[in-house]
């Protein structure tokens, strides 16, 4: 069984085909502000040399903004999808990216300095198993963004033509979050952090009616 027909069933299919987009297109993304954003928080928390693990990395706008930022690092890029895998490689062909399920990385525990995912968990399949994932290969930092339901709402999933099916966290789904960062020590937690107004008016969102994008730091205790 080859990597492409693997992936597949893994994978959020509407949420991957809002990705899947040419070389030619790809660029757009580098001028997103929650990309913006989320870079720079990735760079303050990346030390020179420092393994960093973009797991979700689309076409590879994140390793383009920090190579802007003129960020040192050793970059690894993952993504369910392989024709963005084909994309980032077109951008990058000197920077490692591989297909793979943020369900099942191939990688050996702490096997990164930092563990990085923007726009993955909450459209995976299981967005818990896959933040045990994320922590797993995570030696150091782990910087996530997850999806709140409005208050007082329970754990939803909610279903949209361009985006498949995005996970809402609601009071159990957050105490799964406590539990599964019981041994981290939380350095940011921000709400709706780089959300631009055409973020807010996307019909994906309006439907949703949450606007409460969770962006998390944390850095592992060590023993």
């Amino acid at each position: 069984m080859n990597s492409q027909t693997q992936a597949k069933p893994w994978a959020n299919q509407k949420a991957v085909r809002h990705y899947d987009l040419t070389p030619d297109q790809v660029q757009q993304l580098d001028n997103d502000q929650t990309w913006f954003f989320m870079s720079r928080l990735v760079a303050r928390h990346l030390p020179p040399g420092s393994s960093l693990l973009d797991l979700g990395c689309a076409a590879g706008s994140l390793h383009s903004l920090l190579n802007k930022r003129g960020v040192k690092m050793q970059y690894t890029g993952v993504d369910v999808t392989p024709e963005l895998i084909q994309a980032a490689k077109h951008r990058y062909p000197e920077i490692n990216f591989q297909v793979a399920s943020a369900l099942e990385l191939p990688f050996e525990d702490a096997s990164f300095d930092v563990v990085f995912s923007k726009g993955t968990l909450f459209v995976t399949q299981d967005p818990h198993e896959a933040l045990l994932q994320a922590l797993r290969v995570a030696k150091r930092t782990l910087i996530v963004d997850l999806v709140l339901n409005k208050p007082g709402e329970p754990d939803q999933t909610v279903t949209t033509e361009d985006r498949g099916s995005v996970h809402l966290l609601g009071p159990q789904g957050l105490s799964e979050l406590g539990r599964a960062l019981s041994g981290c020590r939380v350095v940011s937690n921000l709400l709706n952090v780089g959300l631009t107004h055409r973020d807010q008016l996307h019909p994906a969102y309006q439907k949703m009616n949450y606007l409460k994008h969770l962006v998390l730091c944390v850095h592992k205790e060590t023993k």
